[in-house]
């Protein structure tokens, strides 16, 4: 299982660049809900990449040097391009979606819920493993 996010604008793609260089420093696991919650229940202008970087500071303790240093660097920049790119080829136009092996796509509205979702992934993924 690997985590991919969604990049369906320049706001979404700041929020990939967040997802990157959370994983690139090693604090995917500290940011997760901090990220969220700045997102969807506490906003925060996280487009302002210092608002960014004390959210980091603040919750993995990463310096607002490092994390400007990541944050903008080559490697980050293109992992962002490269999901875009793989969420164009998998035909991804809404969260959640999962991509099973690469072969087959399952969201919550396919499904009917996000329990359902989770229920055919692991169909999916069980089939996927029988074939090997």
């Amino acid at each position: 299982f690997s985590r991919m996010p969604a990049v369906f604008s320049p706001d979404w793609a700041l929020m990939a660049q967040a997802f990157y260089t959370a994983e690139v420093l090693g604090v995917s696991e500290q940011m997760h809900d901090p990220l969220f919650a700045a997102i969807h229940t506490q906003p925060k202008n996280l487009r302002d990449e210092d608002v960014m970087a004390v959210l980091f500071e603040d919750n993995a303790g990463v310096s607002p040097a490092e994390f400007d240093k990541t944050f903008n660097s080559f490697f980050v920049r293109s992992r962002v391009m490269q999901a875009q790119a793989k969420g164009r080829a998998y035909g991804i136009t809404g969260v959640p979606m999962m991509i099973v092996n690469g072969k087959y796509r399952v969201g919550a509205r396919m499904a009917g819920s996000n329990q359902g979702m989770l229920d055919v992934v692991d169909f999916l993924v069980q089939k996927e493993l029988a074939a090997q």
